[in-house]
């Protein structure tokens, strides 16, 4: 009788701790949004249908609520945390449509794999990237990608799109890639007259190749790809405003990768300031 008391208490207890390893590390992995989170003083290029550009943005847990002046939106939530951007750019994160998450079909041990998954998530969190397709030619080597982004163990959200074909073990890379293009213009829509557009105008198309119209592509522009009401709070702080630092877009990096409201990057880091948190510190 003993005997089987003590078995049946080590397996409670056995239970319970194993129950709370994993509730610690589910809360590790995905961590909990702020209520409320006003981004005031900043340059909020949105992406929307009109480009609008504004400057600040309310987010409520993982979704966008509003864009707007900081006046109209701190008498909108006044209980808000407001992080302050420090007159820098926020745009909608980085979506890479051709890469992936590993160089090779996984013909690799599965240590150097989890290295290698480790490695290329915080490539991508430092690029700006929060949404990644999955791009292998069979769908079912998709699969495992899919469910470590829906646990947590990938940060960045991974949308499977049938008949993919287009697989590409490099990582995009956009900042570099809009830099390249202004350097020798390439990216205008199809049949337009180069001449027709200025220098911010390039820019814009560029930023929308890799936010909205990369979305469109996926068909999750619905959920992000714009700094609008109703979506997904994945959005970027970059080092300076690209309109503004037109010729040195090579000098500018992202500052701060957030993903459904929480900020999974960040170059510098926060200041302990309870009243207004700096995006970035020098």
């Amino acid at each position: 009788m003993k005997i089987l008391r003590y078995f049946v208490v080590s397996a409670v207890a056995a239970f319970l701790f194993l129950l709370a390893t994993s509730v610690y590390f589910w809360f590790y992995l995905n961590p909990v949004p702020v209520d409320k989170q006003l981004f005031v003083n900043g340059v909020i290029l949105t992406m929307d249908d009109d480009d609008t550009i504004t400057d600040a943005v309310l987010v409520e847990r993982d979704r966008i609520v509003a864009t707007g002046t900081e006046a109209v939106l701190k008498n909108q939530a006044d209980d808000a945390l407001v992080i302050d951007l420090e007159g820098k750019a926020l745009i909608p994160g980085f979506i890479d449509t051709r890469g992936h998450f590993f160089s090779s079909k996984m013909n690799i041990s599965f240590t150097d794999g989890l290295d290698e998954l480790s490695l290329n998530v915080q490539k991508y969190l430092v690029r700006g990237v929060t949404s990644v397709r999955a791009a292998l030619p069979r769908q079912a080597e998709n699969k495992p990608l899919e469910l470590l982004s829906q646990i947590g163990v990938i940060p960045q959200r991974v949308f499977i799109r049938k008949n993919s074909k287009s697989y590409t073990s490099a990582l995009v890379e956009p900042l570099k890639t809009m830099s390249d293009s202004i350097v020798q213009p390439a990216i205008l829509p199809p049949g337009s007259e180069p001449e027709k557009y200025d220098q911010s105008q390039r820019i814009m198309l560029l930023l929308r190749r890799f936010t909205i119209d990369a979305a469109q592509e996926l068909n999750v522009d619905r959920k992000t790809g714009s700094i609008e009401a109703g979506k997904l709070a994945d959005f970027l702080v970059l080092s300076d405003n690209p309109l503004i630092h037109q010729g040195s877009l090579d000098q500018i990096h992202v500052d701060q990768t957030w993903i459904g409201g929480v900020q999974r990057f960040n170059r510098h880091g926060l200041s302990e300031d309870n009243d207004r948190l700096p995006a970035s510190q020098p």
